[in-house]
């Protein structure tokens, strides 16, 4: 998720998951942009809030952003449609651990 910030002086830029403040670890990467979840699943549904303040001014500004996850666990589903070149499909999910696999698959799927 993208979060650009600019004043002067520099913000402090922190994130909250509904309402309750993210700590950067392993589940979540702050970056100087945004917010990067690897290995999106289920659970990160919510509204994430990015929050910039100015600490000399006190100034304080916010945005949300809702997040659904729509994961597919089943390849069998799309194996049930035939696909069509005329039709694009963008497609964010969680099939495999392997990122490989899931390249392979989409590329499959695309031809």
């Amino acid at each position: 998720m993208r979060c650009k910030v600019s004043a002067s002086p520099s913000p402090y830029v922190d994130w909250t998951r509904n309402a309750e403040p993210i700590q950067p670890g392993d589940r979540y990467i702050i970056q100087a942009d945004g917010l990067l979840i690897p290995d999106v699943n289920d659970g990160d549904d919510g509204v994430y809030t990015c929050r910039a303040l100015v600490l000399q001014t006190g100034q304080l500004e916010s945005r949300n952003i809702h997040v659904e996850v729509n994961t597919i666990m089943n390849r069998n589903l799309f194996e049930s449609f035939k696909y069509s070149k005329k039709v694009l499909m963008l497609v964010f999910m969680t099939l495999t651990s392997n990122r490989k696999k899931m390249s392979n698959w989409l590329k499959q799927l695309t031809h």
